[in-house]
């Protein structure tokens, strides 16, 4: 957070976030969130209702608290309107009526349908096929195709099965994943199902920072940069 995430944030002009989204506590996602918290301003930090005990929830939480950022716990069947083109809807976890401790993290990760001027991006956490298959039982609006799929749990073989893109059918899909990364991800059976689906492959690892901007009329621009050397 205060060596990467902060130093983007400022060299984007970002100098305020009206919201600030944690899907889990596992550090890879939360870590960096206290560093947020505490260089810039943050009008709420939103997190997905649970705990694990581990050291970054807790720095996020102190963080968050020591500069009065209301926290509030997101469920499924919430939704956020952002202004008049652009709203969040909340597809995963339950709620679980009040702060729960959960050990494994990646089950509980929080599953949001952003739409922006029409166009649709499902960002997924760490979420694994079982909770795949829960949220297509779920009764939600049919948005599919989506435009934009971040993959699930960094491209890992646990996750982004035919049914899930059978059901959604993405345009273009991001793995977040690091360069080397001692997992392998993304597994190679990802790779091939989302070039099998169609999808336009977009990877951290191989392309580095990746953004994507809607314009007006909900014209999508996709621009990549990678690191430099």
């Amino acid at each position: 957070g205060r060596d990467v995430v902060v130093p983007l944030l400022m060299r984007r002009g970002t100098h305020r976030l009206d919201m600030l989204i944690v899907t889990h506590a596992d550090a890879d996602h939360a870590g960096g969130a206290a560093a947020v918290l505490r260089s810039i301003p943050v009008r709420r930090l939103l997190f997905n209702g649970t705990v694990d005990g581990g050291e970054a929830a807790e720095a996020m939480f102190r963080a968050a608290l020591e500069r009065g950022v209301p926290i509030a716990a997101l469920a499924r069947g919430d939704a956020i309107a952002v202004d008049g083109e652009t709203r969040i809807a909340v597809l995963h976890p339950e709620g679980g009526g009040g702060l729960r401790e959960e050990e494994d993290q990646n089950g509980v990760s929080l599953v949001l349908l952003l739409t922006m001027r029409g166009r649709t991006f499902l960002l997924t956490g760490d979420i694994g096929a079982a909770e795949e298959r829960r949220i297509l039982r779920a009764e939600f609006p049919a948005d599919a195709p989506v435009d934009v799929l971040k993959v699930a749990h960094h491209g890992s073989k646990s996750a982004t099965g035919d049914e899930w893109l059978r059901a959604w059918r993405p345009r273009a899909a991001v793995v977040s994943a690091g360069r080397n990364n001692r997992y392998g991800h993304p597994h190679p059976s990802v790779t091939e199902r989302l070039e099998r689906h169609g999808a336009a492959l977009y990877r951290t690892d191989k392309h580095g920072e990746i953004q994507f901007r809607v314009g007006a009329g909900g014209a999508l621009m996709v621009r990549a940069k990678l690191a430099d050397p």
